[in-house]
């Protein structure tokens, strides 16, 4: 029997948005009743342009009401962002991880949080997300007890899979990420990472690629004796299969062939806080993301 996954599900959804001062207030966003930030979609600190929250407009009988602002006309200011001198998406990375999956989050206007890009100047804040219910509506599978019959550090997981075409609404060629299958953990601090052992597809039009990851040592990618990485078919089923030893040595087998090597530390958390998901990964703060678009069976959890 198949399962046949939806992938990214969202009944409703809302910008929030907003600009602060670093010397008056702080950034606060919050979402309607039954959703939460899913996606940062602007954030600069600095001088972006055309920073706004409500405009104020007086109508025929000279009474003012508050109407939305148009967050669509904030733009980064090259000349002083917070991203100047930063890793490439530092200012987005930041907001995220104080947002994402919460109910609410403010975000202070300061030096402090995110560096100075333009020593001197008045500096502001503009963020603007998303709120979805997709938190609610996912559509994946959850067993977390997989995690508690971690007994070695030799294992094995993988499963067949079916993935649909990746397109647009008007037909075109997308990408897409997509989680098969993935091993993660409730525990989070800077010494233990999210993402313990994950299998994804990597989707563009009616081809992709599946690989494994974690957080030690990213993708390993299939690739064919010639060197070349191995795309599979939308719409076949294909079998992906990882096993590590003890000796932190793994292999990643494509329809029962080995089609690579690596090495890894990286294993399931075997204290109790460990996680298991079928059909969905988890990013900052256990927000569900790269959910799957098409069939998967027989998903397998081996120990060595």
């Amino acid at each position: 029997m198949a399962m046949d996954l939806g992938g990214d599900v969202k009944k409703s959804k809302t910008m929030v948005y907003c600009s602060a001062n670093e010397d008056t207030s702080t950034c606060s966003l919050s979402c309607p009743a039954g959703q939460r930030p899913d996606k940062v979609l602007f954030a600069s600190y600095g001088r972006p342009k055309n920073p706004g929250n409500m405009n104020t407009v007086k109508g025929c009988d000279h009474k003012k009401t508050a109407v939305p602002y148009d967050w669509t006309k904030y733009e980064i200011n090259p000349e002083c962002h917070s991203d100047s001198s930063k890793p490439s998406g530092f200012t987005f990375d930041l907001v995220e991880s104080q947002c994402l999956g919460q109910t609410a989050c403010s975000i202070n206007p300061k030096n402090e949080v995110f560096g100075d890009p333009c020593p001197g100047n008045d500096k502001w804040v503009s963020i603007a997300m998303r709120c979805s219910d997709r938190y609610m509506q996912k559509d994946y599978v959850m067993d977390h007890e997989v995690s508690k019959l971690v007994t070695s550090d030799a294992y094995s997981f993988g499963a067949w899979i079916k993935p649909m075409p990746v397109v647009t609404s008007t037909g075109a060629a997308a990408t897409k990420v997509m989680t098969i299958a993935a091993f993660g953990t409730s525990i989070m601090n800077k010494e233990t990472k999210m993402n313990l052992g994950v299998i994804q597809y990597k989707g563009t039009g009616p081809k992709g690629e599946a690989y494994y990851y974690d957080e030690n040592i990213l993708d390993v990618k299939p690739k064919y004796a010639s060197g070349k990485f191995m795309e599979l078919s939308a719409g076949e089923w294909a079998h992906v299969f990882v096993t590590i030893d003890a000796d932190n040595n793994g292999v990643f087998y494509v329809n029962a062939q080995p089609v690579q090597t690596f090495t890894t530390a990286s294993r399931p958390d075997k204290t109790g806080s460990g996680l298991f998901t079928v059909g969905m990964g988890y990013g900052d703060n256990y927000v569900p993301k790269e959910f799957n678009l098409g069939m998967r069976s027989t998903v397998k959890f081996v120990m060595l």
